[in-house]
């Protein structure tokens, strides 16, 4: 799997799919990801488990509209710019971000 790169797994039961990302270098400046004035497929890598919707999207401040992801028990979830939905973001989990204009993300 490549860094940056979004990815649908399908799987017939639950499973569980252990990842080995390589350590970051403390001196490299940090990863930025282009992303187009439609739907995209982001993800959440961090330090902390969790981080709020706001902060982890603030730089794309005024061009997010919505955040989705799915969740295996209640289904869809979304989250909204006025904190309408769910708070934060976690690691390991895929999101559907939907931009009204292109931005770039700097996790």
């Amino acid at each position: 799997m490549t860094d940056g790169v979004g990815y649908n797994v399908y799987s017939a039961i639950s499973a569980v799919m252990p990842l080995d990302p390589a350590d970051a270098n403390p001196m490299a400046p940090p990863p930025s990801y282009p992303l187009a004035s439609e739907w995209n497929l982001i993800g959440y890598t961090g330090s902390v488990t969790t981080m709020p919707v706001g902060s982890y999207l603030n730089g794309l401040n005024g061009k997010w509209l919505t955040l989705y992801r799915l969740d295996p028990i209640k289904g869809w979830e979304g989250a909204k710019p006025e904190g309408i939905g769910f708070k934060d973001v976690e690691v390991g989990r895929g999101y559907w971000l939907y931009l009204n204009q292109s931005g770039t993300l700097v996790p």
